[in-house]
C-alpha cells in the first residue's frame, strides 16, 4: 500500500467466491512471488491507475491474477521474466510511468 500511494496508484483485491482452501505450497516463496508481481505492477503502472489482485479456484487449482496498465513486458524479455536477479530494463525505459 504505501509503495501503491507513493506512486499515485490504487490497489483493487477480489477473493469473492474463493473459501478457505488447502494449498500446498511453501507460504513464504507463495507471498514473495505475488508481493514481487504486484510490486511491480505498482512501479509501472501510471500514476491514476488501478493494480487488481484477483484470488480465484479452477478445480482444484488456486489461482492468483494480477492486472495493470503498465507498459508490460517487452517480448524479448519474456523467456528471462523468471531467472533469478533478472529485472527487464528500468523505469527509464519504460514508457508511460512518468518520471524515474
Amino acid at each position: 500500500m504505501p509503495q501503491a500511494r507513493a506512486c499515485g496508484v490504487s490497489l483493487a483485491a477480489d477473493a469473492a467466491g474463493v473459501s478457505e482452501m488447502d494449498v500446498y505450497a511453501d507460504r513464504r516463496l507463495i507471498m514473495q512471488a505475488v508481493l514481487n508481481v504486484v510490486a511491480n505492477a505498482v512501479k509501472f503502472s501510471p500514476a491514476g491507475e488501478t493494480v487488481s489482485i484477483r484470488a480465484s479456484r479452477e478445480g482444484r487449482n488456486a489461482v492468483v491474477t494480477v492486472t495493470d496498465r503498465g507498459c508490460g513486458i517487452p517480448k524479448s524479455e519474456l523467456v528471462r521474466v523468471l531467472e533469478p536477479f533478472h529485472q527487464a530494463g528500468t523505469l527509464e525505459t519504460h514508457p508511460g510511468r512518468g518520471t524515474a
